[in-house]
């Protein structure tokens, strides 16, 4: 298979973004199967060391922004999310949120017409994410949601 120039330059793109994260991935669950590498393993043990890294992302992120939020809530008002978006966000998405929709397209072929688990993990964590902005505290009690969307199995 050849590609073209924006070919690569797009496969690149989102083959080093996702595979950055995956990396990390791997370093955090590497002292279980040490010496193995990306090619190593098999597929579905591939997407179970990034799932799971990034159901613990996106619980670090909720608790972290619950830190913040009283603050900005003062400062910014209702709709200091938007505002945070705003600043630290790439076209208002955060970190979290563009890594999961990047790894939903990178392994999108392994789930045929199904959204799969990141891109099923990204609507959770936006979910608890709007009740964390809106002052809820619900969010905290539907934690287990992140690990429900984040799993491989149905």
């Amino acid at each position: 298979m050849r590609l073209t120039m924006c070919g690569i330059e797009l496969v690149g793109h989102v083959f080093n973004r996702v595979g950055y994260v995956w990396g990390r991935a791997y370093k955090h669950h590497a002292s279980s199967e040490p010496g193995k590498g990306y090619l190593d393993l098999p597929r579905e043990k591939r997407i179970e060391i990034l799932l799971h890294y990034m159901v613990l992302m996106t619980k670090q992120h909720l608790y972290l922004l619950e830190r913040i939020r009283d603050s900005w809530l003062q400062r910014e008002g209702e709709g200091w999310l938007g505002r945070y978006r705003r600043w630290f966000g790439v076209k208002e998405l955060l970190q979290v949120e563009r890594i999961l929709e990047s790894a939903g397209k990178f392994f999108s072929h392994e789930f045929g017409s199904k959204p799969g688990p990141f891109l099923d993990l990204r609507a959770a964590y936006t979910a608890l994410l709007n009740d964390l902005s809106n002052g809820g505290e619900s969010w905290k009690q539907r934690f287990s949601e992140l690990e429900d969307a984040g799993s491989l199995r149905p």
